[in-house]
């Protein structure tokens, strides 16, 4: 009831405590800090076996060969940024040829057209060109004359033959076939 009777008179009674330890206002020295550090890594040290060394030492190894892997693969992604640059300023140049070259090829084509022709012509200017004049007798108004055959003698009539062309004719070679029909009669 006495419970009752205090909070009806709205009397508290004492507010509950914590204990805190008193704070040492004085700083503690540098030197004395790092002295503390050291004993305390010292004793982690010796605390720790073998095998925990060991685990220690391959997970720092493990940590520069991940390092390592990451600067490589940022170096490999770098080149393969720039590289990309390369390829597309190549792909553009071999377009801008292939289009070059393409409006080139009807030059060349009517240069090759006007080579051939020109090399067509100085074979007819250099090949042996004759003429062939056929001293016939002339009649007595100055008109070619006829010839006349006949039988069982050899047909002999003079051939002149001029080189008009630039180069001489060399081995000339000449066929004629005669053959005798009488008037009227089909060769």
């Amino acid at each position: 009831m006495d419970s009752e009777n205090s909070s009806d008179k709205g009397v508290r009674g004492p507010a509950p405590t914590s204990v805190t330890p008193p704070v040492d206002a004085t700083p503690t020295s540098q030197p004395e800090a790092d002295q503390r550090l050291e004993r305390v890594e010292a004793d982690i040290e010796e605390r720790m076996s073998a095998f925990e060394r060991s685990s220690l030492r391959w997970t720092r190894g493990m940590v520069v060969v991940t390092l390592a892997t990451g600067i490589f693969i940022a170096l490999q992604w770098w080149e393969i940024r720039t590289g990309s640059v390369d390829t597309h300023a190549l792909a553009v140049a071999a377009k801008s040829q292939s289009e070059n070259t393409a409006a080139q090829l009807p030059i060349f084509q009517t240069q090759v057209n006007t080579l051939q022709d020109a090399v067509q012509q100085m074979r007819q200017n250099e090949r042996p060109w004759l003429s062939v004049d056929l001293n016939l007798p002339t009649a007595g108004d100055g008109k070619t004359g006829i010839l006349s055959f006949t039988e069982d003698v050899p047909l002999i009539m003079p051939v002149k033959l001029t080189v008009t062309g630039h180069t001489a004719a060399r081995a000339v070679v000449g066929k004629l076939f005669v053959e005798v029909v009488k008037n009227g009669s089909a060769p």
